[in-house]
């Protein structure tokens, strides 16, 4: 392992997040960034380098930065920045290589038809703009717009290699560029533009652009390492040309001479996608966290937020993609701990995870030279496949450790961050140590049992320890209520438990259902029931739903109402008449059981509602026996009311997952996933609550390196229950107990003992995982990412960094991001 360089860059990531240096570029709404292969225009000798372009999009510009650098291009005037003008409010940006040593094609695009071709060759100043603009729309047809570009060699015939990757065609390059659907009904289009060299060194249009229907709105646009395919991020449901229809991303075959003959294949993602990118890697084993296998075709795209969440059918973040099976990657997790519970392996990879919603993505690969990459077993710390074939690393650094990996992805999200994903370990660069740190790893921090008020001295809801696995508390187990024992007695397990704040009350009141308003009715059977919903107008007696305001739909599984919970209710009418008196205070809280719920009634209730039981002379029936007397509970007629639903036993729920499910006492309980097929209602929606959040990737300083313990025994401090870091488990376990006060100690309180209403035990958890991440401001939005390989450059400076992204930032921001020294990020202006 090198080690001297990763010490020497481990210093680079102590200002974990600072914006870095700030040089001013002119940028204005940057939405689009590439990098290319022009003439530096700038430079005294004429030679071509790699550069990055950004659309200057609110100044109709595109603005050229040196990446060495990391300053802008200066005009021929010297005192500014050079300025290309463009069409209005340029967006797209796409360059290609034509594989022949000369500069790149570099195209952008703007929201309509247009597209520009701008002079990378030139080595004058002067001459260095657009070259050439077309318009599209005789192609594409009326009503379409530009969505997405990328270039892409043209593929040659006879692929080599596993995967196999298809030879570019020297002297030509391809931009493919996605359209929406226009005017004449048949959806979304690619166009395809093919170049050649000139012998001058200018590029010019081969050929007649030629468009492929796609039916769908491509958003996004990846050229594959394959030089074969492109892939494409949409919303829209994908229906490819086997007729296949699934939400995800669309694999296109770019084989053919004529873009019409094109073939769509759909790879299904569980949800609709925004942003896509693609690499061939080698990802780590099941048995280690430092070997990896051989490379494969990986596709990953950002999920969009229309499909996915803890009510669809999969989590939000990245989702990888596996062309070799159509659809998402495996779990590479290994099979359930063999001492704890039996949480089964989903059928497919979790989502790259992001505390925010991804935005855009992009992978770098290794570099191609320096500290940050190796390509030998006798350089790298590992990166020998199954097959003994090396193949290249490169390192990442956090605030607490370096590891070697065989490919990143930058992803910019919502929040406003950069993140840093390890591909080759399935998820996120940690910046803390996730296992082994009794501070810093997947923990319960604190715990306290409350009881019901403060005058109350019990019983107190507990936890037994060990919680055990069995229907029956373990020989041995004794209920504990003590905070210090109470963290001891939760199972909690990476890479499933989040940062959250937990309670666990005695018939609480049920999330969302706290002093709703509502109303009581009465049905003609004479029951009485309790409807969450306003009349319109209080005046009016109510003939139809377009007279009520709903405010919950009862029957939604969402809700979690089961029959037998408690339904109280606070009448806005003056019902002094029933008031009681209980230890000195007026009691005034009408209640009743919930016997069942009932379905929408479109005239009485078109939420539907609770039919509601309640004993004789109990508070609730001198309550509706006072409303009959002054026919107020006629059918047809209502009273106003607030309302609260509570659980009729235990209720855990969290701030971040709402309901978590009803605990039983004395019996273990896991919040932990199940196979979702076949599951409904309140089944599914807790078990989409219960999937995983990220793998733990390791390597981490325990000797097992993140891998598993040998034989069933459990070999991590704080998980008593696992045997190996990457196996699936319960986002919490714990067996609740009832407690009594005796004698000034706790015990399990006595057969029959009835928990006092709302008395809790309450618990706060993290997960361990600190995302490594950065971002230039407090305030700007993300916009595009791309990779850049710093190791091109000769000086000692870009070398050190390596691969690093660059993102565009609304706030008129270009900010480069390295990942073996966060804290020498620069932002651009």
């Amino acid at each position: 392992m090198r080690a001297a360089p990763v010490i020497a860059l481990a210093a680079l990531a102590a200002a974990c997040h600072s914006g870095g240096n700030i040089t001013l570029a002119d940028l204005r709404d940057p939405q689009a960034v590439v990098a290319f292969v022009g003439q530096n225009p700038s430079s005294s000798v004429p030679s071509l380098v790699p550069l990055v372009a950004a659309t200057a999009t609110n100044g109709n510009e595109l603005r050229i930065v040196d990446p060495q650098a990391d300053l802008p291009v200066r005009a021929p005037a010297l005192f500014s920045s050079l300025a290309v003008p463009t069409i209005t409010r340029p967006d797209s940006l796409a360059s290609a290589s034509l594989y022949d040593g000369g500069a790149d094609v570099l195209l952008l695009g703007a929201g309509g038809t247009e597209v520009q071709l701008v002079d990378t060759w030139s080595a004058s100043a002067q001459s260095y703009g657009v070259y050439k603009t077309w318009d599209l729309s005789p192609v594409v047809g009326a009503g379409c717009q530009i969505l997405s570009m990328a270039g892409l060699p043209v593929p040659g015939s006879s692929p080599s290699g596993q995967p196999p990757v298809w030879p570019a065609t020297p002297g030509v390059a391809r931009v493919v560029v996605g359209f929406t659907g226009g005017a004449d009904g048949l959806g979304g289009k690619l166009v395809v533009l093919d170049f050649a060299r000139n012998a001058d060194g200018s590029v010019y249009l081969r050929d007649r652009p030629t468009v492929k229907v796609v039916g769908f709105a491509p958003l996004d646009l990846a050229a594959s390492p394959d030089r074969v395919h492109v892939y494409a991020a949409t919303k829209d449901l994908i229906v490819d040309s086997g007729g296949r229809q699934a939400r995800g991303v669309a694999e296109v075959d770019a084989s053919a001479a004529d873009a019409a003959a094109w073939t769509v294949r759909a790879l299904d993602g569980r949800g609709p996608t925004g942003s896509v990118a693609a690499a061939i890697l080698g990802e780590r084993t099941k048995l280690s966290t430092v070997d990896f296998g051989l490379p494969k075709l990986r596709v990953y795209a950002a999920l969009d937020a229309s499909g996915c969440g803890p009510t669809q059918p999969i989590a939000c973040g990245i989702a990888t993609f596996d062309p070799a099976t159509g659809g998402l990657a495996d779990d590479p997790a290994p099979p359930p701990s063999p001492i704890g519970p039996k949480v089964p392996n989903q059928p497919y990879r979790a989502p790259l995870y992001l505390p925010a919603l991804p935005l855009r993505v992009a992978v770098g690969l290794p570099a191609a030279t320096g500290s940050t990459q190796c390509t030998t077993p006798a350089t790298c710390p590992a990166g020998v496949n199954d097959q003994g074939i090396p193949q290249p690393l490169e390192v990442v650094i956090s605030s607490v450790q370096s590891q070697w990996t065989t490919a990143t992805a930058g992803a910019c999200s919502g929040d406003g961050y950069v993140y840093i994903e390890d591909l080759g370990r399935f998820g996120p660069v940690d910046n803390t140590v996730l296992l082994d740190n009794t501070v810093t790893r997947t923990a319960v921090i604190s715990a306290v049992s409350v009881p019901a008020t403060t005058a109350q001295s019990g019983p107190f809801v507990g936890l037994y320890n060990p919680p055990g696995l069995g229907p029956t508390p373990d020989p041995g187990a004794f209920p504990v209520a003590d905070s210090a024992d109470l963290v001891n007695s939760i199972i909690v397990w990476p890479g499933f438990t989040n940062y959250d704040t937990w309670t666990l009350v005695w018939q609480g009141v049920l999330p969302g259902l706290n002093f709703v308003r509502g109303v009581l009715g009465s049905l003609a059977s004479g029951e009485v029931y309790l409807a969450v919903q306003e009349a319109v107008n209080p005046l009016q007696a109510p003939s139809g739903s377009a007279d009520w305001v709903v405010g919950a739909y009862v029957g939604a599984p969402d809700l979690f109402i089961h029959d037998g919970d408690i339904a109280q209710f606070f009448p806005d009418a003056d019902l002094s008449g029933c008031f009681t008196v209980k230890n000195g205070q007026v009691e005034s809280v009408y209640e009743g059981t919930v016997a069942s719920i009932l379905p929408p009634d479109p005239v009485n209730y078109p939420g539907g509602a609770l039919k509601l039981a309640y004993a004789d002379g109990s508070l609730a029936d001198c309550l509706v026996k006072y409303l009959e007397q002054h026919l107020l509970l006629a059918p047809g007629t209502y009273v106003p009311v607030s309302a609260s639903v509570r659980a009729s036993g235990l209720v855990l729920s969290s701030a971040s997952l709402g309901y978590a499910g009803r605990p039983v006492l004395g019996e273990r309980y896991n919040l932990a996933w199940q196979p979702e097929d076949g599951l409904s209602g309140e089944a599914l929606l807790l078990a989409r609550k219960a999937r995983r959040l990220f793998y733990p990737g390791g390597p981490y300083t325990d000797p097992y390196q993140g891998g598993p313990c040998p034989g069933a025994t459990a070999c991590y401090p704080g998980f008593p229950e696992m045997t190996d870091p990457m196996q699936p488990g319960p986002v919490v376990g714990f067996r609740p107990a009832l407690l009594c006060a005796s004698g000034g100690a706790v015990a399990a309180c006595p057969d029959g003992t009835a928990p006092p209403r709302d008395a809790y035990l309450y618990f706060q958890t993290q997960s361990g995982m600190l995302p490594l991440a950065n971002r230039p401001t407090d305030v700007a939005t993300p916009t595009a990412v791309i990779p850049f390989d710093k190791s091109v450059f000769t000086d000692s400076g870009s070398q050190s960094l390596g691969q690093v992204y660059y993102s565009t930032f609304t706030g008129d921001t270009l900010f480069m991001l390295p990942p073996v020294g966060i804290g020498a990020s620069k932002t651009i202006h």
